[in-house]
């Protein structure tokens, strides 16, 4: 399982991420019919680092998590901002193991915020708020 899949995976299962976006979490790219508000999680880097014996674990990646609502809503920066904040809450600090088989699929080991910023873009006929979050995440397979 890749790292960004993890990440999805882990934020749909969280109770409040599931109450402000319900399963709209993505990997990649949003849908062109995607209901507001929503997360895509996208992969940034994922260098990996080798020793004389080999792949060296945990990895760290950088994962970008977006946070969008379409300003059509009546609080549009407040509603991203608070999926924002799940987001954090749910990864920031948090080990976790991802997938259903014994072993599990992947060990997330840690997870760090080192960035975020709120920006507006154009999609279609809309204009959405954007509340994009950097972390770096550590993993391992199981």
């Amino acid at each position: 399982m890749q790292v960004e899949e993890a990440i999805r995976s882990h934020l749909e299962a969280q109770a409040a991420i599931a109450a402000l976006v319900r399963t709209r979490v993505f990997v990649e790219m949003l849908p062109q019919s995607v209901r507001y508000p929503a997360i895509r999680v996208k992969l940034v880097s994922d260098p990996k680092e080798h020793g004389l014996r080999g792949l060296i674990t945990p990895t760290r990646s950088r994962i970008q998590v977006d946070s969008y609502q379409d300003e059509a809503s009546e609080d549009a920066y407040g509603t991203a901002n608070r999926v924002a904040e799940a987001v954090f809450d749910a990864i920031d600090g948090k080990r976790f193991t991802i997938g259903d088989g014994s072993p599990p699929d992947l060990i997330v080991t840690a997870a760090i915020e080192v960035d975020r910023r709120s920006l507006t873009e154009q999609a279609r006929d809309l204009q959405l708020v954007r509340i994009s979050q950097d972390f770096y995440v550590w993993s391992k397979p199981a």
